[in-house]
């Protein structure tokens, strides 16, 4: 599933309004505060240095954010077949990623439940239950070594959502502060 273009133009009024607010620079707050080096297809680094960064940086211009709203979209677009996708990667509506350098899952949850009910709806607790279930047990498989289970979805704030994880879980939490890099923010 692509972005739409709307996207991108909203990431970047953000950050020239964090721009103003906090005089950093454009290329910085872009960088930081919004999640377009994650929708490039770029690891969680971060690096400023990194090649396709670069390339992308010199598109932009913050003059016209409409400007570069369709600088960004046209650079996704000719990127998007390097992006990883995580469409494969799931388990009913549920999936991960594995940090490997912590032995980290961190969860991850899509609404794709096409029953009508809504995906954390009580007529849909077991078949999310199910999918947990069918997911961590490839992980149990695939990853071994892993030793904890990572979540930051605003979605721990709704019960239908905690009540599908082990009630020693929901003790573990813990605030954060947010990482306008994740795109589950920006959703």
């Amino acid at each position: 599933m692509l972005y739409p273009p709307g996207f991108f133009g909203l990431q970047l009024t953000f950050a020239r309004k964090i721009t103003q607010l906090t005089q950093r620079s454009y290329q910085e707050t872009i960088l930081n505060m919004t999640a377009l080096y994650r929708i490039l297809g770029l690891d969680w680094s971060l690096d400023p240095l990194n090649p396709v960064w670069l390339d992308y940086l010199k598109g932009l211009h913050q003059i016209d954010i409409a400007a570069d709203a369709d600088w960004s979209y046209q650079f996704y677009l000719e990127r998007a077949d390097k992006i990883p996708s995580y469409d494969n990667q799931h388990w009913g509506c549920f999936g991960y990623e594995y940090w490997s350098e912590r032995r980290l899952i961190h969860l991850h949850f899509w609404n794709l439940d096409d029953s009508g009910y809504g995906p954390l709806s009580q007529q849909r607790k077991e078949a999310r239950l199910a999918d947990l279930r069918s997911m961590f047990t490839h992980i149990k498989r695939m990853h071994p070594d892993a030793i904890a289970v990572h979540g930051s979805s605003w979605l721990y704030n709704l019960e239908a959502y905690r009540r599908l994880f082990p009630m020693e879980f929901g003790l573990s939490v813990r605030t954060d502060t947010p990482h306008l890099i994740a795109r589950s923010l920006w959703g």
